[in-house]
């Protein structure tokens, strides 16, 4: 497993994770030691990892899993710190790894996980004066982070994704190789529910550290660019409007809370190479051409999109999957769920930009080299390091196809 988890998000990334799960759910909590100057002294916490106060500082919660015959299980205990008498018990199955109180100490959000290869993890609420509970929603991969809105209206989960089987799962689901996914829920009223997938930069990415070959000193820069993407923290606006995420090396990144669209990017391309070469392709397509032959050079691979009579771009053997370029916006489709996007913010650029004009760009694998030609686009990548760059990588070409009797432009 460590070997193909190595090859598919990267060397850096997979230690990353590693090391965070362990953390996460094996290094014991000694409790008494942590918060010994809390008010807590009195309380049996020997057993509890993931404590935490609430917000106004009268109430402690601990998470104990219990690893059984008939399976694992997880209690969620609750205390009165200053009667020192425990409130309530709250058992899931599964182990629980993330609990989080809201910001009036009414209720708490636990996650918990089951599963062997893939992780499927469950998000609870818990009102605390009724001692009730209730299943928010379901998220592919452990839950690195919850957090509350700062009305209390809203809750977010920032969700890891360490194992090979959960990507796949996540690429069923959503049809996109993602490094994370943020989901978020409403509380009160209807339960509607938010998904955000931070897409890996690089799903096909299992090419570039050896084709072709490149210096070792270009594969670290490499693999540092990516964890560029890669969030490890999330909080809520101080007006609830927008998700804030934070990646390993400060970059932060903000979406609207509502929709989900990214509002604030890191000045580097969020989508996979591929999409960002098809994007661009298909936003300077001519009029009259009806089909574009993208060529990924970096895996052999030649995919035919055709464009139907509403512009919007599909290949024939797949319907359910299409996207187009519409003016200012990007709109993609999958099993008849439309998102709206911008392109530039996609892409990483300054929000006058104009795509026909646009030369390079910047992308976490390195510099995207855009050569026009009065038959297509080809695209070159350069992968650059603090004394020098590499060679341009052809990395693919997208071709118009005209329709049938007209000519190549």
């Amino acid at each position: 497993m460590p070997n193909i988890l190595q090859n598919l998000i990267g060397t850096s990334i997979f230690n990353m994770t590693t090391a965070l799960l362990i953390l996460f759910f094996f290094t014991p909590a000694h409790a008494q030691d942590l918060i010994g100057d809390q008010g807590l002294e009195g309380l049996d916490l020997s057993t509890l990892k993931k404590i935490t106060l609430s917000p106004d500082e009268r109430l402690a919660t601990g998470l104990t899993v219990l690893h059984e015959n008939k399976g694992t299980s997880s209690v969620i205990k609750v205390w009165d710190i200053k009667k020192k008498i425990l409130l309530h018990e709250f058992s899931v199955p599964g182990q629980a790894h993330a609990i989080e109180f809201s910001p009036d100490s009414s209720r708490i959000i636990s996650a918990s996980g089951t599963g062997n290869l893939a992780w499927a993890t469950t998000i609870r609420k818990w009102n605390l004066s009724s001692r009730t509970g209730k299943i928010l929603g379901t998220c592919i991969g452990a839950v690195r982070q919850l957090s509350f809105s700062n009305d209390g209206k809203k809750v977010a989960a920032l969700t890891d994704f360490a194992g090979f089987f959960e990507k796949i799962a996540l690429l069923d689901a959503t049809g996109t190789v993602c490094v994370c996914q943020i989901k978020a829920w409403r509380l009160d009223g209807e339960d509607d529910e938010l998904s955000i997938n931070i897409t890996h930069p690089l799903p096909l990415d299992r090419w570039l550290p050896t084709w072709p070959p490149i210096e070792e000193k270009a594969k670290a820069k490499l693999a540092e660019n990516t964890l560029l993407t890669v969030p490890v923290k999330m909080r809520f606006s101080m007006d609830d409007q927008q998700i804030i995420t934070v990646t390993t090396t400060g970059t932060s990144v903000a979406y609207d809370s509502q929709t989900g669209e990214m509002l604030k990017h890191a000045n580097l391309s969020s989508m996979s190479l591929f999409e960002s070469m098809q994007m661009i392709a298909a936003s300077q397509a001519p009029a009259n051409a009806t089909k574009l032959r993208i060529d990924f050079a970096p895996v052999g691979k030649t995919i035919t999109i055709e464009r139907d009579e509403n512009n919007w771009w599909q290949t024939a053997n797949d319907k359910s999957r299409a996207f187009k370029v519409d003016g200012k916006n990007y709109k993609s489709r999958f099993k008849n769920v439309e998102k709206v996007a911008n392109p530039l913010t996609l892409l990483g650029l300054k929000p006058k930009t104009k795509l026909a004009q646009l030369h390079s760009f910047k992308h976490p694998a390195g510099k995207v080299k855009i050569n026009r030609e009065p038959t297509g686009i080809n695209f070159q990548l350069i992968i650059e390091n603090e004394k020098n760059a590499s060679e341009p990588i052809p990395i693919g070409s997208v071709q118009w196809m005209p329709p049938s009797g007209g000519t190549t432009p």
